[in-house]
């Protein structure tokens, strides 16, 4: 049976928003309760650096989203009276304290090992380490920012839209990072980007790898939470359902019957409200239920992200790599397969949780998961590069159609 693997504490971030002369907010997505504060240092120093600018108070507390997604954006703000308002051509360099609610336990971008180039463990154990670049671009320098200039000519603003993961081109995100890094701008309160606009699309909830669904659903059903359920089916590969259920008018029922058609689904009529798990929403088989049930009108629906859970683990991924599964983890062939159609080399206990067309030849099918698991895995590498850039400029969001 499939575990479950512990979750990281920091699931994302930090995440650089908002930034004025009167207020900093920094983003942070975690696995466990706790609260955030937020303390700046004029230039850029080290994690420990004495004589701090400022600091937020009170800590703010995260919102509890699932079992194991808790968020927050923590504000410091400082008074229109202060001495202390932030001034362009200065740079600030920032830290947050996490203190987890039911231990008390306290950590810093430091002791989350997020200031040094290398495997991160994110605030857990050695076994769940990413590949990870110091925040601060140099060991044990706090990531850092600076308002905009003084002259409009000097302004520096980064724009983007349409981050699609499956995609022949690389991610564009990493770029955001090397502009930082040539001649090295991140010293230069001028030359540096001084803030980020992203104009939609931040994901594409409709064309998602079918491959990257099966490791988004399992990761959304940790978020949100799970709960037991019985070992029912030669098919079923995890025993932990989904506390999430979708209300359908139109269900698949699972072909469990040796036949011409083994391991297939069957349209089901009436209303029912079924768990957000891959047996009752298998991953290529989506698009009739949403332009049909839910009226969207993409056509790239095959594995579209349906639950919260969902949702909330492609977001999760596109920002860290921190949950993200390692380059020879990813879900073999052979769950992607009817059982009669698996090569005796391939282990025959891992059933399908899912069914490609059935005239779907098997080295299209083949080639198709080579090429989305290269695509993932190029996409995720440059994600250290990407989450870096994310704490280093101020980011402003919105939503888009694909959102």
């Amino acid at each position: 049976m499939t575990s479950l693997p512990p979750l990281p504490l920091l699931l994302a971030g930090p995440i650089l928003r908002r930034v004025e002369p009167g207020l900093v907010t920094v983003w942070v997505a975690l696995s466990r309760a706790a609260s955030v504060g937020l303390t700046l240092w004029e230039g850029r120093v080290k994690a420990g650096a004495p004589s701090p600018h400022a600091r937020s108070s009170p800590d703010a507390a995260t919102l509890r989203v699932g079992a194991h997604l808790h968020i927050t954006t923590v504000t410091l703000s400082i008074a229109p009276t202060s001495a202390k308002r932030l001034r362009p051509g200065q740079l600030y360099a920032y830290d947050i304290t996490i203190t987890e609610s039911t231990s008390g336990k306290q950590h810093n971008l430091a002791s989350l090992d997020l200031l040094r180039d290398g495997p991160t463990r994110n605030g857990s154990a050695d076994a769940l380490a990413k590949a990870h670049l110091a925040l601060g671009h140099r060991d044990d320098f706090l990531p850092s920012f600076a308002l905009p200039p003084e002259r409009l000519e000097d302004l520096q603003v980064a724009y983007g839209s349409c981050r699609r993961l499956i995609n022949v081109h690389d991610d564009a995100m990493v770029w955001l990072d090397d502009l930082l890094l040539v001649n090295d701008n991140y010293d230069n309160p001028t030359r540096r980007p001084h803030q980020l606009f992203l104009g939609g699309d931040q994901i594409y909830a409709d064309d998602v790898s079918f491959v990257h669904l099966q490791v988004l659903n399992r990761l959304g059903k940790q978020l949100i939470g799970t709960v037991p359920v019985p070992l029912e089916h030669d098919f079923q590969t995890d025993t932990t359902g989904s506390i999430e259920h979708l209300l359908v008018d139109h269900a698949m029922e699972r072909v469990t019957t040796t036949g011409s058609f083994p391991d297939g689904y069957l349209p089901v009529e009436g209303t029912q409200r079924l768990p957000a798990d891959l047996m009752n929403f298998p991953a290529a088989h989506r698009l009739d239920l949403t332009r049909k049930e839910a009226q969207l009108t993409s056509t790239d629906g095959h594995s579209h992200l349906l639950s919260l859970g969902e949702f909330a683990a492609m977001y999760v991924s596109v920002w860290s790599n921190a949950c993200w599964p390692d380059p020879d983890d990813w879900p073999v062939l052979a769950e992607f397969m009817p059982s009669h159609e698996r090569p005796p080399m391939l282990p025959q206990h891992l059933t399908p949780a899912l069914r490609l067309d059935q005239d779907d030849k098997l080295d299209e099918r083949t080639r198709a998961y080579h090429r989305e698991v290269s695509d993932l895995n190029r996409f995720a590498a440059g994600l250290p590069k990407v989450r870096r850039a994310l704490a280093n400029i101020p980011t402003y969001m919105v939503f888009d159609d694909h959102d």
